[in-house]
Parts: structure tokens; sequence; C-alpha cells
């Protein structure tokens, strides 16, 4: 895969249209629309900025050479977000794929990241409290 089909698969994965996309990374509509249509390189701040928010080396954003991850996640880790997911599920009584899909929509909110990193490291209380806020969302 290289950069510009990555972008589009990120931002269909979130749903997001170029406008709302660019405007999540500070960047113009028209920008998000040429690198997809592989009119125009990533511009350095923006591959810098994915970087940061996804994990995917600067140099493979410029470049498309080498590994498009910085960290893969191991098995453990994995089966660790699937427990997680899963006792989350359970304590808002949905489906995983519905707490999932609330972990994504609600991770868009700064104010929210920190009880999701804090309940991901094992903090019980921040997971107590990450439940409360996704049971709000929910009935809304």
């Amino acid at each position: 895969m290289n950069p510009s089909k990555k972008i589009k698969e990120i931002r269909d994965s979130l749903e997001l249209s170029q406008s709302k996309f660019a405007k999540k990374f500070d960047t113009e509509a028209h920008t998000i629309k040429y690198i997809e249509n592989g009119r125009q390189a990533i511009p350095d701040d923006l591959a810098l900025a994915l970087e940061k928010e996804y994990g995917i080396p600067f140099k493979w954003w410029k470049t498309g050479q080498g590994p498009d991850t910085i960290n893969q996640p191991t098995a453990e880790e994995i089966k660790n977000h699937q427990d997680m997911l899963s006792e989350l599920a359970e304590k808002l009584q949905v489906h995983p794929k519905q707490a999932a899909k609330f972990l994504m929509v609600i991770t868009q909110k700064p104010e929210i990241v920190h009880y999701i990193v804090r309940a991901t490291e094992g903090d019980q209380e921040a997971a107590d409290d990450l439940c409360n806020i996704l049971k709000k969302y929910q009935k809304t």
C-alpha cells in the first residue's frame, strides 16, 4: 500500500469526509483530495502529525518505503485489548463491536482520551469512569 491509499483507508475507517479529516490535521480539504488522488506528496507537517497519531513513521509517509508501522502489537497485547473490550462491552451491556465503535467515536474527544489510556494500563478507576462516560453517550 502507498501513503495516498493509506490516508484514504484511514479516513474511510473513521468515516470522515476529506474536509473533516483535513480539519483534524489542521490542513486543507483540497490537500487531502490531491494526496488521495496521487497528485500531491504528503507535506512534512501532515506526515509528522500522522506519525504521531497512527504510529506510522514519517519516512514511510514521505517515501512509501520501509515498514508502515512503528510498533506492531504483540499477540499478548492484542489479547489484552480484546479482553478489555469484551469487559467494557459486558459492563455496558452491548455487543463488543458496538463498544469498539463507541471507543472510536469517543477517542476523537481529547478530554476522554486520558481515561482510555489509563484504563488500558490497568487503572480500574479510569476504566469505571470510562464506562460511565460511554453510558452517557449511549443514551444520546
